[in-house]
Parts: structure tokens; C-alpha cells; sequence
């Protein structure tokens, strides 16, 4: 868990927040995630992920994976964030247009 107290400023932070986005998510081990999702569900008061908190995990899942030093194929894609239990709950939505393409609004 991160040492967050309940009763401190950055946990009512947490409370009020609606939405998170948690840019190049796929860097960082599993092991942050779920401390983060502990930490999160403890402050809020809740058993759902991230204690009801939405989190938007950006990232090229398939190009980037976390930094294991000295570690083998085997405990770097162990540590991936899709290894975790939590995986089995995010929502997974693809982007289908790239926007910095569609220049065709700016141009009229």
C-alpha cells in the first residue's frame, strides 16, 4: 500500500476526484497498480477498483512493457500490468480515428 492516510489532505484529494488518467501505464509493474488499487479502495472506503475512482490507462500496451533490471523475458511480461488480477476488470476501448489526422474542420 502507499502511505496515504485517510484523514489527510491527499486523501480527501482522492475522494473528490472523478476521473484519473494515468498516461504510459504499461511502464510501470503490476505491483504499482495494485499497491495504488489498495491504497485507493482503503482511502474510499470501497472494494470496488480504485475505489470507484475511474482510471484511464494510457499507453501502447504493445510496445511498451516495465523495466525489470537484469530480469528475463519471463519476469519482465510478469510483471505487465496484463499479468495482474486487476486486468480481469479494466474495460478495454481502442481508438479507431486518429484526431491529429482529421484536419479537414481546421482547414474550412
Amino acid at each position: 500500500m502507499c502511505g496515504i492516510k485517510k484523514n489527510s489532505q491527499l486523501a480527501d484529494l482522492i475522494r473528490a476526484t472523478d476521473l484519473i488518467i494515468w498516461d504510459e501505464a504499461p511502464m510501470q509493474s503490476r505491483h504499482i497498480h495494485e499497491a495504488v488499487d489498495r491504497t485507493f479502495q482503503d482511502v474510499c472506503d470501497s472494494d470496488r477498483p480504485f475505489g470507484g475512482r475511474c482510471i484511464v490507462f494510457g499507453g501502447d500496451f504493445k510496445q511498451i512493457l516495465p523495466v525489470v533490471v537484469k530480469g528475463n523475458r519471463a519476469q519482465i511480461v510478469g510483471t505487465s500490468i496484463q499479468r495482474s488480477a486487476l486486468w480481469q476488470q479494466i474495460q478495454i476501448l481502442k481508438l479507431t480515428q486518429n484526431m491529429r489526422l482529421n484536419t479537414a474542420d481546421e482547414q474550412e
